[in-house]
């Protein structure tokens, strides 16, 4: 068995590996951060795409920044 570790304290969660923990073990906050993030960056694939951004661009950027978080 493993000593004990003093001095450390408890945390409500915690982001391993892109997932977020939390002390109850439910995935709603961890999916409603991903949520938020994909939201904002269609936003911004958006507001490219109205700024004039070239047609083929699109799916390389949806690529990088929405399908890579969803993955």
């Amino acid at each position: 068995m493993p000593s004990m570790i003093y001095h450390a304290g408890r945390v409500n969660q915690v982001r391993l590996s892109g997932v977020l923990f939390i002390s109850s073990l439910k995935a709603t906050l961890h999916v409603d951060t991903v949520l938020s993030v994909i939201n904002q960056r269609l936003y911004l694939l958006s507001q490219l795409k109205a700024q004039g951004l070239a047609s083929d661009s699109l799916p390389v950027i949806f690529h990088a920044l929405i399908s890579s978080k969803v993955e």
